[in-house]
């Protein structure tokens, strides 16, 4: 079962196998194949495909079900395919972000689950940033703060990756664990080249989704176009490494 804020689409999985770092950014960006099913996104000519070469997705597996819907909807009024306790895995990208009641929305994910089944949430953390050695930078950066009010007004907790293992053990989740991997701003970071085709998207990306931040976040006295300049300047436009996370945090049910 995967569930996705974008396409909320969820599927089973026979099995689980950990997936090197290098494949992340790949990986973040199958929602385009989903939405779209058999069309060779790549040469869409639209936002990041226009930047980031990308082969034809691979045939969909046999052992895999897609089922399409407001993740909500199908959590309140059900579907036919969705027992509880027959999923080996519950797989998320980018949505406990959304999610206003965690703890009630990890029983649920809890309730699909097989004894031993596995959940898997993927979340990005770029309100943190670090250098090329990891260290932390963005202390003082006034746009940061300034970007995290307005999904704040809208119940959206852009932090919540971090936090989640505590609701994981709290739901009694076994084996918690999290992992970060490190998603850079600029492409030629040779310590890291894995992260060079996210790097490409994300430096384009960036510049129009973080302003939209700074303009609906931006309090009396604070300049919009003025904050979305030093982001540019210090993160856009910085020194080669400087980077945010994709945050991926596991639990088992026992």
């Amino acid at each position: 079962m995967r569930c996705h804020q974008r396409t909320n689409a969820e599927r089973t999985h026979t099995s689980t196998t950990e997936e090197p770092a290098k494949d992340l950014g790949h990986r973040m960006w199958n929602w385009a194949s989903d939405e779209h099913p058999g069309e060779d996104v790549s040469q869409r000519n639209h936002h990041w495909s226009r930047y980031v070469a990308r082969p034809r997705p691979p045939p969909k597996p046999d052992n895999v079900i897609y089922i399409l819907g407001e993740f909500n909807e199908l959590m309140k009024n059900g579907h036919e395919l969705l027992e509880p306790g027959t999923f080996d895995l519950v797989y998320q990208k980018m949505l406990v972000m959304g999610v206003t009641s965690r703890p009630q929305h990890l029983q649920l994910v809890k309730s699909f689950l097989k004894p031993g089944g596995y959940f898997e949430s993927q979340e990005m953390d770029f309100w943190k940033i670090y250098d090329k050695n990891n260290k932390l930078v963005s202390q003082d950066w006034k746009f940061l703060e300034v970007s995290l009010r307005a999904p704040a007004e809208q119940g959206i907790n852009l932090k919540a990756g971090e936090i989640l293992p505590g609701h994981l053990e709290e739901a009694r989740f076994e084996d918690v664990e999290q992992k970060r991997f490190p998603m850079a701003f600029q492409t030629g970071w040779r310590e890291r080249p894995e992260t060079e085709t996210m790097a490409k998207y994300l430096n384009w990306a960036c510049r129009p989704w973080w302003y939209r931040y700074f303009e609906k976040g931006a309090r009396e006295g604070e300049d919009a176009d003025a904050l979305s300049k030093d982001f540019q300047s210090k993160v856009l436009d910085g020194e080669i490494g400087l980077h945010g996370h994709v945050v991926v945090t596991l639990g088992r049910k026992f």
